[in-house]
């Protein structure tokens, strides 16, 4: 109920009860006591750019940027040694590459190659490599962190092939751009080349599957292949590669052996960084 001012003929005012049918009434009927459409919008917006932003925040990696290593140089590597009365293991087409340290004086160096495996014949072979950085255990700021240890890709560790579980080797592409986690060329994640390197991770039309074994310090990459008929009769191509992070010059080893049946093989090679420090043109420091 509300009251109405109004007059009568002789000018008097007076005022009149007037009853509000309840079902025909907006509620609320004042304007005044709205939320302003405005104001909703607003916040809504807001909270939708607020969890973008924090998805965003949570996303792995952040900015990414296409680049090349500032400097390659080729790894030396021994003779094949024998495996058995006709087979061979043997190292490969084994590179360092790396770029020049960013702005924490971290740098990140990657050693790409292959292992020629022969069994000399149809027996089960294992074949095991080993890429170990060198360096040590330093305390940084009350803490023990390695010098030297794998980079990481936005959800794995940066070394390549990925284990193939039941799957054959095959079956695995070499990725376009290796992805890898670094903080360089002001960005967060970097693209890095890898099919210059090799193409294909095996040449082999014989079952091959790949496992990783682990380092609890993250200092050493191992990959074993598994070859349940052997090679047949000629040599196998294992390609590989890791990426690591280091605050030193980057150096460390390779290890690969194998067993074809009763027959084993060891082989090694040393690696270390010959350009230290790198020194990166104006045009590309700009780049």
């Amino acid at each position: 109920e509300h009251e109405v001012a109004g007059s009568n003929p002789a000018g008097r005012m007076y005022f009149q009860i007037v009853q509000n049918d309840p079902m025909s009434e907006e509620t609320p009927s004042d304007k005044n006591q709205r939320f302003p459409r405005l104001a909703l919008f607003t916040v809504a917006f807001g909270l939708l750019v607020s969890a973008a932003v924090l998805a965003l925040a949570h996303l792995p990696g952040g900015s990414t940027k296409d680049a090349e290593w500032d400097t390659l140089e080729p790894v030396k590597t021994p003779k094949a040694v024998k495996l058995g009365d006709g087979g061979s293991l043997g190292l490969a087409r084994t590179t360092i590459s790396a770029l020049a340290p960013n702005i924490s004086n971290e740098s990140i160096f990657m050693i790409a190659g292959v292992a020629n495996i022969d069994s000399g014949g149809n027996l089960p072979t294992t074949i095991q490599c080993d890429v170990a950085g060198d360096g040590e255990a330093v305390l940084d700021e009350g803490e023990l962190v390695e010098e030297t240890t794998i980079a990481r890709t936005p959800k794995l560790r940066a070394a390549w092939p990925r284990p193939s579980g039941d799957e054959d080797l095959n079956r695995q592409e070499v990725p376009e751009l290796l992805v890898t986690k670094f903080h360089s060329l002001g960005a967060d994640v970097l693209n890095l080349p890898i099919r210059t390197y090799f193409r294909r991770y095996t040449d082999t039309a014989s079952p091959i599957t790949v496992d990783w074994d682990t380092d609890e310090n993250g200092t050493r990459q191992s990959w074993i292949w598994e070859m349940p008929e052997g090679t047949g009769g000629s040599a196998v191509t294992l390609a590989y590669a890791v990426i690591f992070k280091t605050v030193i010059q980057p150096s460390g080893s390779i290890k690969c052996s194998a067993t074809a049946g009763k027959s084993k093989a060891v082989t090694r090679a040393p690696f270390k960084q010959k350009e230290w420090p790198i020194v990166v043109s104006e045009d590309d420091a700009a780049a």
